[in-house]
């Protein structure tokens, strides 16, 4: 088990255990995840496959648009066809 920890030495409230195989690790996942809330914790246990790198970077993307303002380009896409759609639909 590796726990993650800041500069300081506490820990993030996060880990990640390697199982021996795939299914023992399902097997953790479909027993812990949402079952229990730990001490000091205001929400549930979220046990999960570790993020591939791609979903990692994508992520990230999304907190850095976040903090800058920026829409979502998938967003604003999908707003855009919306609305193209929309008014396809009510033309005669």
């Amino acid at each position: 088990c590796t726990v993650l920890r800041g500069p300081d030495g506490a820990s993030k409230g996060c880990a990640f255990v390697k199982f021996s195989s795939h299914a023992e690790a399902q097997a953790a996942i479909n027993s812990l995840h949402g079952g229990q809330t730990m001490p000091g914790a205001s929400s549930s246990l979220v046990v999960k496959f570790a993020d591939t790198d791609k979903e990692r970077t994508l992520r990230r993307m999304h907190q850095m648009a976040g903090q800058l303002g920026i829409f979502s380009p998938m967003t604003i896409q999908f707003g855009a066809y919306g609305a193209y759609s929309h008014a396809v639909s009510l033309s005669p």
